[in-house]
C-alpha cells in the first residue's frame, strides 16, 4: 500500500549537501598547517655546513678559534631557540586540532541527536495519522454494516408488505373465502398501517373491503375516513386515490343502509350522496362503474340505493 493510499507521510532523509562544511574545512587546514610546522622544525634542524676559516688550523692564532666557537655557538644557539619556538606553536596548532576536532564531534552529534528527534516525531505523527485512520475505518465499517442491515430490513418488509397485500387481494376477491383467512388477512393489513403504511392506498383500500365482506360496514367506513384524511391533506395528492375512497366509502354506507334503522337513513344517504359527488367529481370512471346496470358487470354494494331518485339524478349529472 503506498503512503498516497493511506495518507501517511513517509520519512524523507535529508539530502547530502554540496558542498564542504566548517566542520570538514578546519580541520584540513589545521592538519595543512602540523604539517607545515612539522616542515619547517625538519629544516631548521637540518645541520648546516661548518663554518669556514679563512686561515688554516696551522696558522690560525687562539683569538681566531675563539671567535669562530663563538659564532657557532651563537648559531646553534638561535637554532635551539627556533626549535622551541617551532615546538611551541607545534603544540598550540595540535591543542587547536584536539579542540575542533572536539568542537566538530559534539556538534555532529548534536546533529544526529536533533535529526533522530525529527525522525522520532514524524514517526509520531505517522502512528497518530495511522490510529485516526484505522478510527475512521472502523466508523465507515460500523456505518455501512448499520446501512447494509437497514436495506434488509427494508427489502423484508417491502416482501412481507407484497405477500400480506396480495393474500388479502385473493381473499377478498372471493366473497366465500374461509372467514378465519379473512381475519387473519384484516390483522395483517391493520399492522402495515399502524406502522409504514397509514397513508397507503392499497393496504387502506383492501382492508376496507375485507371488512365489508365480514360484515362490519363501520369499521370500513372508519378506514377510509382516516385515510382520506391522510391522503388530502398531502402535498402531492393522488386524486384517483382520493376519487376511489370516496366511491368505497359510499359502498360501505350503502350496505349499512339496507339495515339501518328509519332514523339514520337520511343521516346515511347523505352521507352516500356526498361521496359519490366527490368521487363523480375527481374521477369520471367512478360515475360510469356506479351507473353500470348489467349483473354481470354492476355493482352489487350499491344495489340499496341504485333505483332512487337522486341517485339516478347523481348519474346524469
Amino acid at each position: 500500500m503506498s503512503s498516497e493510499t493511506t495518507g501517511i507521510k513517509t520519512p524523507v532523509p535529508p539530502k547530502p549537501r554540496s558542498s564542504l562544511g566548517w566542520k570538514t574545512v578546519v580541520p584540513i587546514v589545521l592538519v595543512v598547517l602540523i604539517a607545515g610546522c612539522l616542515i619547517l622544525i625538519i629544516v631548521a634542524s637540518w645541520p648546516l655546513r661548518p663554518i669556514s676559516s679563512s686561515t688554516s688550523a696551522s696558522t690560525s692564532t687562539a683569538a681566531d678559534k675563539e671567535e669562530l666557537l663563538k659564532a657557532k655557538l651563537e648559531t646553534y644557539s638561535k637554532r635551539a631557540d627556533d626549535l622551541e619556538k617551532l615546538a611551541s606553536l607545534l603544540v598550540g596548532l595540535s591543542t587547536v586540532y584536539a579542540i575542533a576536532l572536539a568542537v566538530s564531534a559534539y556538534t555532529s552529534v548534536q546533529g544526529n541527536i536533533e535529526q533522530s528527534k525529527a525522525l522520532v516525531e514524524e514517526a509520531k505523527q505517522s502512528i497518530t495519522k495511522l490510529e485516526t485512520l484505522s478510527k475512521e475505518f472502523q466508523d465507515f465499517k460500523y456505518v455501512e454494516i448499520q446501512n447494509l442491515h437497514q436495506e434488509v430490513q427494508a427489502a423484508r418488509d417491502r416482501a412481507d408488505y407484497a405477500m400480506r397485500i396480495t393474500i388479502a387481494y385473493m381473499v377478498s376477491d372471493f366473497p366465500d373465502a374461509i372467514t378465519g383467512l379473512q381475519h387473519q388477512s384484516i390483522d395483517r393489513l391493520l399492522d402495515l398501517r399502524d406502522h409504514a403504511y397509514a397513508g397507503d392506498q392499497s393496504v387502506n383500500l383492501c382492508l376496507a373491503k375485507l371488512y365489508r365482506l365480514i360484515g362490519d360496514y363501520p369499521s370500513s367506513e372508519d378506514v377510509l375516513t382516516r385515510f382520506l384524511g391522510l391522503v388530502e391533506h398531502a402535498k402531492d395528492k393522488d386524486v384517483a386515490a382520493i376519487a376511489a375512497a370516496y366511491y368505497d366509502r359510499a359502498c360501505s354506507r350503502s350496505l349499512r343502509l339496507a339495515t339501518a334503522e328509519s332514523e339514520a337513513r337520511e343521516r346515511i344517504i347523505g352521507g352516500i350522496k356526498r361521496d359519490l359527488k366527490s368521487a363523480f367529481t375527481l374521477d369520471e370512471s367512478c360515475r360510469t362503474q356506479a351507473a353500470e346496470t348489467d349483473p354481470a358487470r354492476k355493482d352489487p354494494e350499491l344495489d340499496s340505493v341504485r333505483d332512487e331518485n337522486w341517485f339516478k339524478r347523481l348519474i346524469l349529472d
